[in-house]
């Protein structure tokens, strides 16, 4: 495989002025060693690829974030505990660094994936009397959610179940329901990671705490 190292010309010019951090240089292309398997599924009359990442760490490090096909696919935490369906929970493509849900906090009965559990934290400031709300924009622009808000609920199904959640992330994680995405990585150590939405992979980004390398797949 190809390696290729991407020009940043704002970590360029940060750096000619010693204003660049650390997490914005552009590491060496022997930052990590990579292979990429694809796995192709079939659901019914549904086909669903998948490819999985691997790297291996050329030295201490610690991983932010992961993207493929310049952000176009979604890319998933292959380490984390999951069951091939529900991955909700451990994608770490979408922020800078990617907020990840605390294991035993998403309770389906009440606040169902990830994403919702933080805008609701963040909207609602964690009150149980409200719930989490969105519009769906229209197909041509993705169904991305937009109008985003927290409503007054008297579910008290929701209510209870959020109470508890409320509980398990009191006496666990420090009052936390999710954490800024990190994984150390020592030298020669190898971790998996998931890669979806894409028949394809042309190229992927891994952003560390020392800086960012994108590998060509071609």
């Amino acid at each position: 495989m190809k390696k290729l190292l991407t020009a940043s010309l704002f970590c360029s010019v940060a750096l000619f002025m010693s204003a660049c951090s650390d997490e914005k240089k552009e590491l060496s292309q022997d930052a990590f060693k990579f292979d990429i398997e694809t796995e192709t599924k079939g659901f019914g009359k549904y086909i669903t690829i998948r490819h999985i990442l691997s790297l291996t760490a050329k030295d201490d490090i610690e991983i932010k974030k992961i993207t493929a096909n310049r952000g176009a696919c979604e890319v998933r935490d292959w380490n984390k505990e999951h069951d091939g369906y529900n991955l909700s929970d451990n994608l770490i493509s979408d922020e800078t660094p990617p907020k990840v849900c605390n294991t035993g906090i998403l309770n389906k009965n009440w606040i169902d994936y990830c994403e919702k559990l933080i805008k609701w934290a963040e909207l609602s400031k964690e009150d149980c009397s409200y719930e989490y709300e969105y519009d769906l924009d229209d197909k041509s622009k993705g169904f991305k959610h937009i109008n985003e808000r927290v409503e007054k609920t008297e579910n008290k199904k929701y209510i209870e179940n959020c109470e508890k959640a409320k509980q398990v992330a009191k006496e666990k994680y420090n009052g936390k329901y999710y954490y800024d995405y990190k994984v150390p990585m020592k030298f020669g150590e190898t971790k998996q990671f998931g890669i979806f939405d894409c028949s394809d992979v042309v190229e992927f980004s891994v952003y560390t705490n020392k800086g960012f390398v994108t590998y060509s797949v071609k």
